[in-house]
């Protein structure tokens, strides 16, 4: 059974108020990794997903948090899940 990953990249905009809360709130999300970012309002976070539709559900769950005033898709790469599981040559 062929399965897809969906790895993408996010800028997500919010009001520097709730960074202490948000960036907790997004480090728990399945599959959600937080790698840059500042307490001033931006962060880059790379996300995991198996399906176009939920990354959508993501983004959307994301522009949800309280605080949030965007999510801006920056990089979106899909590929079967058996394919990205092969080890490289050498």
């Amino acid at each position: 059974m062929n399965t897809e990953s969906h790895i993408s990249s996010l800028v997500v905009q919010y009001r520097p108020a709730v960074h202490d809360t948000l960036l907790p709130a997004l480090q728990n999300l399945p599959g959600v990794e937080t790698p840059l970012g500042d307490a001033r309002g931006k962060l880059v976070v790379v996300a995991e997903t198996h399906s176009e539709a939920a990354l959508a559900q993501l983004i959307d769950n994301i522009n949800r948090m309280s605080g949030v005033i965007g999510v801006n898709l920056v990089y979106h790469h899909c590929e079967d899940t058996e394919s990205l599981n092969q080890e490289m040559p050498a």
